[in-house]
């Protein structure tokens, strides 16, 4: 008799890129109204008081039913729960569904979520009813990383928290919750520095609901454009994300306005692109007008590297007081390029300026041209706004440039200011022209550069205009 060597069957597995295997925790399959802790046959591995529970078991009874399938996760006191995936190059948030549990609590219990150790969120789940929740943006290099949820509750306590639909996505070319909806806010309340959120926080910032203190009183109503809630920046306070961003060229648009409420002065905004790095970019510095909402958009930038890039809403407080400005609907989008936007070539000799210079893509007419930082034009405003160079435009100069355009509608910004040095009693005005046609208007204010945007202009399909700013 020879013994036989033992065999099972096996179905095909695969390794799945950027993706949580079993995010609905379906598996192992439980008997009904059963739970399991830390089960095997489960890509997620458990440690404490953590496993899986179908409805209506000793954990979940009384909760509503698992949001998709019959099973959830849950962690209890310090329990957790970890999984290694293999992830691309890039940047990357996590979202998932989460509810407190209804009976034999003894407070809310709050969640960790780590990556490679790295905390990336902390969620307090609002109810016993199932809701959204998502991280911050986190960047990682290609390879496998570890996403774990973990309980934060003393082990002297009894705090339950449930976990479903978990699903990883990269952030390319794109703001994630612009509409700063990503954390359901009580009624009529805000919050300072919440967590939970794509977004980070700093300083007096965070977010607000309809009706809270910050946007609401009996003669001043700023509910949210769109949705329940906004952003607010307060005195020196930021609002930051971290993007994958494609190398090209880029505009970020959103809404703006200021606070109706105990407001002392006014509240500006720098956009910053990459802030704390050598290559921060200042995209734009807004003043909201008013305390009604309206559209801002920044001028174009260009990423000439694919990879992580942080957007920041810097607040300037420039004359001190309680000031607050809302923001909603932010959102980045793909310019169509002006070649040359800051005026960078030709490189002039420090302190100098050239009227009508060549080797540009721009073209230059009468009064119109380029000068350095500190040249005889530029001396006593500011350093130019990107770069070390700006363009002039005297008296009845001009400079134009040919773009291709898709059809769609569209709007030119740009920054400037008034010359310190020969500036008149009235200001030079800047009419904006797209085939000949004045789409804007522009007279800028002081000599210190600040952003303008002419009004929308449709491209029809098979056109390709001359956008000419004279």
């Amino acid at each position: 008799m020879e013994s036989l060597e033992s065999r099972k069957l096996m179905t095909a597995t695969t390794l799945t890129l950027n993706s949580i295997s079993d995010a609905s925790f379906a598996a192992p399959a439980l008997v009904a109204k059963s739970y399991q802790i830390a089960p095997a046959s489960c890509p997620w591995q458990f440690s404490g008081i953590a496993g899986v529970s179908a409805n209506n078991s000793a954990f979940t009874l009384g909760n509503p039913n698992a949001p998709d399938g019959t099973q959830v996760a849950f962690l209890k006191d310090t329990g957790s729960m970890i999984q290694t995936v293999s992830l691309d190059a890039g940047v990357y948030n996590l979202s998932f569904l989460a509810a407190e549990r209804v009976n034999y609590q003894t407070q809310n219990q709050e969640i960790e979520v780590l990556i490679d150790g790295k905390e990336v969120g902390e969620v307090v789940p609002a109810g016993t009813t199932y809701a959204s929740y998502q991280t911050s943006n986190f960047t990682v290099t290609a390879g496998t990383h570890n996403v774990e949820f973990l309980g934060v509750s003393p082990a002297t306590a009894d705090s339950t928290a449930f976990v479903g639909e978990v699903t990883i996505a990269p952030v390319v070319d794109s703001i994630v919750d612009g509409g700063f909806e990503g954390v359901t806010l009580a009624a009529n309340t805000y919050q300072t520095d919440p967590t939970g959120l794509a977004w980070q926080f700093s300083g007096t910032s965070g977010v607000a609901g309809n009706g809270s203190a910050l946007v609401a009183n009996s003669s001043a109503v700023q509910n949210a454009p769109a949705g329940t809630q906004v952003g607010y920046i307060q005195d020196n306070g930021s609002i930051s994300q971290t993007v994958y961003l494609d190398a090209g060229a880029y505009q970020l648009s959103f809404l703006a306005a200021q606070c109706a409420i105990n407001q002392t002065n006014y509240e500006e905004i720098d956009v910053l692109v990459d802030p704390n790095t050598p290559n921060v970019q200042n995209v734009g510095t807004i003043e909201p007008l008013n305390t009604s909402y309206a559209s801002y958009q920044t001028s174009t930038f260009t990423e000439t590297t694919t990879g992580a890039h942080t957007i920041e809403f810097l607040g300037l407080n420039p004359l001190g007081g309680n000031d607050t400005a809302l923001i909603d609907q932010a959102t980045i989008s793909t310019a169509n390029t002006i070649s040359n936007s800051s005026f960078e070539t030709p490189a002039l000799t420090a302190g100098q300026y050239q009227f009508a210079p060549t080797g540009s893509s721009w073209q230059f007419s009468g009064g119109g041209g380029i000068a350095s930082n500190a040249s005889n034009f530029t001396s006593g405003n500011p350093d130019a706004p990107n770069g070390t160079q700006v363009a002039i435009i005297e008296g009845n100069g001009s400079m134009s440039q040919s773009v291709d355009l898709i059809a769609g509608s569209y709007n030119i910004a740009f920054q400037a200011a008034q010359c310190a040095a020969n500036a008149v009693t009235q200001g030079q005005q800047i009419a904006v022209l797209v085939d000949g046609a004045r789409v804007g208007l522009i007279t800028p204010v002081g000599i210190t550069y600040s952003l303008y945007e002419t009004s929308n202009f449709l491209v029809r399909p098979k056109h390709t205009p001359s956008s000419s700013l004279a």
